[in-house]
Order: structure tokens, then C-alpha cells, then sequence
């Protein structure tokens, strides 16, 4: 035991080995079969003795760093005591004056990283200790392997393949001296982002070396007349395996848990050279089938938008297939990105159910009714002035079919129940909806559900406005399959030591959200938007599945989400470079969440139900449905028109009439006339393709007399719509005013010819032009003018030998210094 003053601890033994060597580890699937076999990635590689990294490039580290390094005995007590006298004068403990052995010490030997005194004595005891064992050499050996330099690297043979793309051995001076420089703050000198804090920085480094000798005036002048020309490494593996997209998430998910080691450098360790067995959640044959659904649907090579599908066991969370995106080792720059985690996308009507759900916990019933025009506004309180008006338009058809039951009185032609609302995706009631119930309540049950991604507290956040992740909206549905019970989302159920010992093993975390009762009345009428709204494309085959669709402003973003008791699919279409609207020519189609979506769920979830019995939903309360009268005996099931065009649907009717019969005396008595069209309300909207029956009277499920009538919903082309003027408008407010007509657009930066005085960032040229009347979802090409360049930023005097505080976030490894 160790006392000084008021601080004692227990001091511990240690040793600092480097394997000699080192077993893979491996992923393997829910099956036991091998994934993969992991290996370090490029940014995370080791020297094994000191000459494999040069002598320029060790000096620069020790000039910035420790210039004394050679010369003390772990503990330079020149910059303790000006370290001391920092502190002292900023009333707190704000700057080390770590040497490079106390800095290893805090990287890979002791646990706590507070800037306290006992923490500070420990490390001093440490690093005398530590330098009595082992040299110097030595020392920075492991430092120079273990420290961390921003943008993912990991030592210096990492550093210099992540900003140089070159081996450590062939740095050059100003190269050396900007890895070295962002030891202290790698976040804030990063050149990548920061070039001309990291190219100042590197300054500072030329200096400290010249000052010490470790180079001449002649290589002092040149490096710092030449700025390093940075070289961005990304890494490519040679071997393809399956699922990569989901192979990175499980490596993402190891070396952010602690429960792997107390820093990132040791749970790298562990990952790539512990030998262990990670058995995962992912189902080989179903991840496979999901991949060849995106690439019949969406062939690559061919200008389409690209997608990615999760898929999820309801009752416990395990993710069974995971497509990130079209092909995780393409060679685009963006082919690693997963398309289904990240920062997200709008999730447009995908949102309403999480809304309803608010909704009816909070007492509203599914057959309330509320308007539903073509268009509505609200006023928002509170609000800035431009922001005081909220406009909501698309969806709605501004009638609602009468249902021709015996005796029922014919309900008011603009009004629907949120059943109706929702399987045929009306905004304008879900509108007035969350003006009723406030937006409070979707931001909650959103993450009561499993939403992670922040979801804004504004009205139009039910209508899904908010950036939000995939599987973030496959884990709330799936909380809805599991009647309210949540479980989080995981990849691995078993981490197995390289002996065989269980090193850690998933347990279920499971919490009741919603009552029951509730989840099967919104199962109900979600089973609507694929019977009969929406989503009728995804209906499957052999069993009954809930669901439904979400398309964005601008065709953007479209999706599909849905249910079985027994599986959970997610679907996101889209370009991943951006808002790119999905419409011709740029698609082939006008896509929307009924479209490519839908197709690509009903092939998923085939394909994940194939040898499972069926489950069926549990029957919803009484109160869920419309009562009717008792139907006629003679009646018949009503048609399914949903989904067909007219002509389909003519033929489909026809078949409803019977044959004459001729009776015994030769009296020829004429069949029943078939079922007829009796009217067709034509629909003007986008979310459908024109000529598709969107509703029907009598309902599906419903009964008919025998050559009785019927009326259909037909979707049509909307008006073509004018485009407005943004000519002198900023780019946000010309976006503001274009979307707002559900129009597009695309930004060329070109100076004004005719004015060059036209201020930065402002629409001088517009095409086409303000008036002419175009498609909903059409692209308008705006001309700007290009952002003023930025003012050269002065090269400020020569820095004090004092060290800045650090800027390292929580996330990253700790920082020189």
C-alpha cells in the first residue's frame, strides 16, 4: 500500500507482452455455419520491433510530444511543475504534463481516465515503475502502436496508410510532422476535415524538430514550404462473404462494448487476435433470398435506386437478414454505408401507425371520423412568423365511399375513420389528428417502441418528418407483431472464448409497452392497408400479415413495413447520395411504398415464413369493428376489386353472373345478371399507378347480393401543378417554396453572367419556368450562385511549448498529453 497526503490506493503488478501470436476469430451464423473469418482492419496494424518505423518519424512524435523523452526516468518534473502552475492559475486541474511513458500508462495500463490527483498519482508511480522494467525503445514502441490518431487509426503504421495511403516507412518530414501533430487533439486537427488547423499544427512539429536537431535548416525550409497532399486510405477486404453489411454491425457492436475490455485498443485486440467464436443471429438462406428480391426488383447497373431490408424475429429481436445495401464490397464509395442503421431517412406514413397507436392509448377510438379534404392548414402557436402556418396536402380524396348495407343511413361524403385514414394513407386526417393529440405523444411511443433516431417534437413528426433509421422502424413493428411486448434488436447470442468457455452469452430484455387488447385492434386495421389499401401489392400468399406503406415528399424515400406474429420486414427504396425524387426519367416508374417496396417485402416475407405454420392474429375486441346488419341468406362474398384495374376488375365481375337453365317443359329462364359497376369516383393522387382500383363499396370482407352493384375508387393523374418563382430566392427558401408544391430540384453552381454581383448561394436561373404547369414530383434545375471562397486563414505565430486541453469526445481513445 501507497500513501501520499489524503490519497491511498492498492497499487497492482502488470506485465506488457506481445504475443507471439495469435489466433482469428470467427462468425458464424444461427446455423453454426462460418461466416467469416475476422482480420484486423487496415487502420488497426502493429510494428513489431522499432526499426520498422523510422527514425524521422519517431523524432517528430518525441519533439511534440516529449522532447525530454531520452533523458527522464518516466516523470519530467520540468513539466510537472508547469503543468502545476497552469492549474494553479485556472483554479482546477485543465493540463498534464504527461510524458510519453505516463501517456502509455493511461492508454493501456491503468482504467481511470478522471484528471484527479489520486489518478495523477497513479499514473506517476506507474510510469516509474514502468521505466524501470522495460527501455526506452521499448516504451515507444508500444506507444507509437497504441495511440490513437483520429479518423479511426490506431498507431502510426495506421496513421500513415488512413491520411497518406502510403507504408510508414515512406513518409516524408511534413508528412511525419502532421501525424505527429494530432496526437494531442486528433479530432481538431484532423486535416481531412480541418486542413488548415492540421497543416498549422504541423508547423509546430517542424519547429519543436528543428529546434531539438533532429532536422536540418534545409529539410526545416522545405517541409514547411510544401503542405502534405493528403491521400485518404479505405480499406477493401480481397475475400467476399455474406451479409457483410451485417458482419460490420457485429464488429461495430464488439468494440463499442465494454464488457469486452475497459478500452477500444484491448477489445481490438481481443476481436482480431482472441480466437473467439461469434455466433450470430443471421440467417443465411433468408439474407440470400433478400438480396436476390433487391436485385430482381432493382437491377444493378441500371440507374436504380438501391434499397436494404431487415428482417426480425418479433418474439425475441434476433435480426435474421440484414441488406445494407445493393453489394457491401462494390467499389463505390459508398457500397460499405448501411442503408439500414446510420443517421436514417424520412420515413413518410411508415410513421402513422406509431401515431395511431399514441392515439388510441390515449383514448381516441379507430372509428373516430375527421374530414378529409384534398388540402388542409393549420396555424401553429408559437411559431415564427414563417413558420406559423403548417399546409398539408396528398393522400386525401376528399369522399368517402358509402357502404351499402340494408338499412344503414349513407355517412357524410368527406368524412373517414382513422381505419379508413389509415390503410388508404389520408395526411390530412393524420394531420388534424396530431393537432388534436399533440406531438409529444408520437416522439414518446416512438421510443417506447424501439426508436432510437430522434424524432422531432412537431406536429408533422406523425407524417414522418423526422430522419429515422430502418431498424429503428422494423423494431417498433415488431413490437406491435409481439402484441406490445418490445425487444431490443441483436446481432450475436453467444461470444465463446478461444477455450471453448462462454465468454458471453444474449439474455432476453423484454418490456410490456403496450396492453394487448390495443396492439391487435391496430394489427386489425393494419391488416386492411394490404387487403384492401395501400399495401395490397405485399399481401402474401398464404397467410394473413399487417402492414404499411411510407412514401416521402418528392418520391425521395419509400418504404414498406410489416408483420406476421412470427416475422418482421423492413423495406427502404432510395438513392443513398440523397433526396433524389424517384420519378421518370430518372426512375422508370414514379415509386411510392406500394411499389418496389411492397414487391420486395411480399418476396422477403415468403421467403421467411417458408416451413413455418401459420400464426394468425389474435381476433380484436368488438369494439375495433364497424357492426353491420345480419347479411341476407342468398348473399355472397364480396369481390376483392383492390388492386386491379377496370378491365381486371370487368372480367372478374362477369364471372359473378350464372348460365340460363332450361326447365322440363323447354321454358328457357335466364341466369342472374352478374355484379355490376354501378360508379367510379376517380382518385387524383401519386400514391398509386393510374387505372388501379384504390377502394370499393361494399368493402372487402363484406357480403353482396347476387347481381347487385358496386362502386370503386379509381387512382388518376393529379393536375399537373404550376411551378412556382424561386428566382432571387436563397437555396433553402427556393427548396422551402419548391417542396411545398411537391415539386423537386436540382442545383447547378454557376456565376451570373448578367450579374455578378448576385449574392452567394441565391437562384439567378430557374427551368423550367415560373407558371409552367408540370407533374407532381418533377425536378425544377435551379442555377446559383456559387459560395464566395473562403478567406485564407492567417498562419498564427509559433505556439509556447504549453500544451492546449484536448478535444477528444467521449467515444474516441484518450488523448496525448
Amino acid at each position: 500500500m501507497l500513501a501520499s497526503g489524503c490519497y491511498s490506493y492498492e497499487t497492482r503488478t502488470f506485465e506488457i507482452t506481445i504475443p507471439e501470436t495469435a489466433e482469428s476469430s470467427v462468425v458464424v451464423a444461427r446455423d453454426g455455419t462460418l461466416i467469416t473469418t475476422l482480420v484486423a482492419p487496415q487502420n488497426r496494424t502493429s510494428a513489431r520491433r522499432l526499426d520498422e518505423i523510422p527514425a524521422l518519424v519517431r523524432n517528430a512524435v518525441v519533439a511534440i510530444e516529449d522532447e525530454r523523452f531520452y533523458h527522464h526516468d518516466g516523470v519530467d518534473l520540468k513539466a510537472i511543475l508547469r503543468a502545476a502552475r497552469t492549474n494553479f492559475e485556472a483554479g482546477g486541474i485543465s493540463q498534464g504534463g504527461s510524458t510519453i511513458t505516463q501517456q502509455y500508462v493511461k492508454l493501456s495500463i491503468i482504467e481511470n481516465t478522471e484528471k484527479t490527483a489520486s489518478r495523477k498519482l497513479e499514473e506517476l508511480w506507474y510510469a516509474l515503475r514502468l521505466e524501470d522494467q522495460y527501455s526506452k525503445d521499448f516504451i515507444l514502441l508500444q506507444y507509437l502502436n497504441t495511440v490513437y490518431f483520429g479518423h479511426g487509426a490506431y498507431g502510426i503504421k495506421a496513421a500513415a496508410q488512413t491520411y497518406f495511403n502510403k507504408n510508414v516507412l515512406d513518409l516524408a518530414v511534413n508528412e511525419a510532422a502532421m501525424l505527429a501533430g494530432l496526437i494531442q487533439a486528433p479530432s481538431r486537427f484532423n486535416p481531412l476535415r480541418n486542413y488548415a488547423a492540421g497543416l498549422r499544427r504541423s508547423h509546430l512539429v517542424l519547429d519543436r524538430m528543428l529546434a531539438n536537431d533532429f532536422i536540418t535548416e534545409e529539410e526545416f525550409a522545405d517541409a514547411r514550404s510544401t503542405p502534405p497532399q493528403l491521400e485518404e486510405y479505405s480499406s477493401r477486404l480481397d475475400t467476399r462473404y455474406p451479409a457483410g453489411h451485417f458482419v460490420e454491425e457485429v464488429r461495430r457492436w464488439f468494440l463499442d462494448n465494454e464488457a469486452f475490455g475497459a478500452t477500444r485498443a484491448q477489445r481490438e485486440l481481443l476481436l482480431f487476435e482472441g480466437g473467439l467464436r461469434i455466433e450470430t443471429t443471421i440467417d443465411l438462406g433468408l439474407q440470400a433470398a433478400a438480396e436476390a428480391s433487391v436485385e430482381a426488383h432493382l437491377p444493378a447497373g441500371q440507374g436504380h435506386p438501391d434499397a436494404s431490408v431487415v428482417v426480425m424475429n418479433p418474439q425475441n429481436g434476433h435480426i435474421l437478414a440484414m441488406v445494407g445495401g445493393r453489394d457491401f464490397f462494390d467499389d463505390d464509395d459508398d457500397a460499405k454505408v448501411n442503408l439500414a442503421v446510420g443517421n436514417g431517412r424520412q420515413v413518410g406514413s411508415a410513421m402513422k401507425p406509431i401515431g395511431l397507436a399514441a392515439a388510441m392509448e390515449a383514448g381516441w377510438k379507430v372509428t373516430a371520423t375527421y374530414a378529409a379534404p384534398n388540402e388542409i392548414e393549420f396555424e401553429i402557436p408559437g411559431a415564427t412568423e414563417e413558420n406559423s402556418i403548417w399546409r398539408v396536402s396528398g393522400g386525401a380524396t376528399g369522399h368517402s365511399l358509402p357502404e351499402v348495407a340494408e338499412g344503414e343511413e349513407l355517412p357524410e361524403p368527406s368524412r373517414l375513420t382513422l381505419v379508413e385514414a389509415t390503410r388508404r394513407s389520408i395526411n390530412t386526417v393524420y394531420a388534424q389528428l396530431s393537432m388534436a393529440m399533440g406531438a409529444q405523444r408520437v416522439v414518446n411511443m416512438g421510443r417506447r417502441l424501439g426508436i432510437e433516431s430522434p424524432v422531432e417534437e412537431v406536429n408533422s413528426n406523425i407524417l414522418g418528418t423526422s430522419d429515422t433509421t430502418l431498424l429503428d422502424m422494423t423494431t417498433a413493428y415488431s413490437t406491435f407483431a409481439n402484441r406490445g411486448v418490445h425487444n431490443p434488436p441483436t446481432y450475436v447470442t453467444r461470444v465463446v472464448n478461444a477455450d471453448g468457455t462462454t465468454l458471453w452469452r444474449w439474455k432476453r430484455e423484454q418490456t410490456r409497452v403496450l396492453e394487448p387488447r390495443l396492439t391487435d385492434q391496430l394489427t386489425w386495421v393494419l391488416e386492411g392497408v394490404l387487403t384492401a389499401g395501400t399495401g395490397h401489392r405485399a399481401k402474401l400468399d398464404d397467410r394473413t400479415a399487417a402492414g404499411k406503406t411510407g412514401t416521402t415528399q418528392n418520391y425521395a424515400d419509400a418504404l414498406f413495413l410489416g408483420y406476421t406474429p412470427q416475422r418482421t420486414t423492413g423495406v427502404w427504396v432510395g438513392y443513398p447520395q440523397g433526396q433524389i425524387p424517384m420519378v421518370p426519367p430518372t426512375t422508370d416508374r414514379k415509386v411510392f411504398g406500394g411499389t418496389y417496396p411492397a414487391l420486395i417485402w411480399k418476396d422477403v416475407m415468403e421467403a421467411a415464413h417458408f416451413d413455418i405454420d401459420e400464426a394468425v392474429f389474435p381476433t380484436p375486441p368488438p369494439s375495433s369493428t364497424t357492426t353491420t346488419t345480419r347479411p341476407p341468406a342468398q348473399a355472397i362474398t364480396t369481390p376483392v376489386l383492390v388492386g386491379l384495374t377496370m378491365d381486371e376488375a370487368q372480367v372478374l365481375l362477369e364471372a359473378t353472373g350464372g348460365a340460363p337453365t332450361r326447365l322440363a317443359d323447354g321454358t328457357e329462364m335466364p341466369g342472374l345478371s352478374p355484379i355490376r359497376i354501378a360508379s367510379v369516383i376517380e382518385v387524383p393522387t401519386n400514391d398509386s399507378v393510374p387505372g388501379v382500383i384504390l377502394g370499393q363499396s361494399p368493402s372487402v370482407g363484406s357480403t353482396i347480393l347476387p347481381a347487385g352493384s358496386m362502386v370503386v375508387e379509381v387512382a388518376v393523374e393529379p393536375p399537373p401543378i404550376p411551378v412556382p418563382a424561386v428566382v432571387g430566392l436563397s437555396v433553402d427558401e427556393a427548396g422551402t417554396r419548391l417542396a411545398e408544391s411537391v415539386l423537386g430540384y436540382e442545383i447547378t453552381e454557376v456565376a451570373n453572367p448578367d450579374d455578378p454581383a448576385t449574392p452567394p448561394q441565391t437562384v439567378w436561373h430557374q427551368v423550367p419556368a415560373p407558371g409552367t404547369k408540370v407533374p407532381e414530383g418533377s425536378v425544377v434545375v435551379l442555377q446559383v450562385m456559387p459560395a464566395a471562397p473562403p478567406e485564407p486563414e492567417p498562419v498564427p505565430e509559433p505556439e509556447t511549448d504549453e500544451a492546449p486541453a484536448t478535444d477528444a469526445p467521449a467515444s474516441d481513445a484518450p488523448e496525448g498529453g
